[in-house]
């Protein structure tokens, strides 16, 4: 719940949903945002984990840690490699196309 409130309520998206609807709008958005998220996250709280209480424990952290450890995939590094350049060549076709519509409005 809180990572969708999140994404909703960061400064960009604000300046922007203020631009769009106005300030008071815009804070009716947040506010509401902010509390159905609480609520939410609340009742899954109470749903989820009754008589749940947090303990910080460093072996049962450590064991979630080396059991996500043993799920995470490793590429080669050719694979790698090879996604790092795809990544780098969208981002490229995507500067050339911007700099071509700024040279033809100018």
């Amino acid at each position: 719940m809180y990572l969708m409130a999140g994404a909703g309520t960061n400064i960009p998206e604000l300046l922007t949903i203020t631009k769009m609807i106005g300030k008071r709008a815009s804070l009716m958005y947040f506010s509401m945002v902010t509390i159905i998220a609480f609520i939410a996250g609340y009742i899954t709280n109470k749903l989820l984990m009754p008589g749940f209480t947090p303990v910080l424990d460093f072996d049962r952290t450590s064991k979630t840690i080396s059991t996500v450890n043993k799920m995470m995939v490793e590429l080669p590094v050719w694979a790698q490699y090879l996604c790092s350049f795809i990544v780098i060549g969208y981002a490229i076709v995507a500067l050339v196309k911007y700099i071509r519509q700024k040279v033809k409005k100018a």
